[in-house]
């Protein structure tokens, strides 16, 4: 099993992106203050386990959600969206 501070996840839903989301970039998934958030190094977007495995897909060649560990517990929370300056 990968961890999943360890893969990169690509847009992957059929509908437009939320805001703050884009579909040419590709994410990482941190964990801050006991909740999941995504980034693309400049935006953080905090999110949570459902919503993260509904929107995107891991990059890599035949990587799966069954192939994340994401064992730690995490609080599910509202989207939010955060810009760094």
């Amino acid at each position: 099993m990968i961890k999943y501070n360890e893969t990169e996840i690509i847009y992957s839903s059929a509908p437009y992106p939320p805001e703050g989301i884009h579909m040419d970039r590709t994410y990482t998934i941190f964990k801050k203050n006991e909740k999941l958030y995504i980034t693309d190094g400049n935006v953080e977007i905090k999110s949570d386990e459902s919503t993260i495995k509904m929107l995107f897909i891991p990059k890599g060649k035949n990587l799966t959600w069954k192939d994340i560990n994401f064992a730690e517990d995490v609080k599910e929370v509202k989207y939010e969206k955060k810009y760094h300056k």
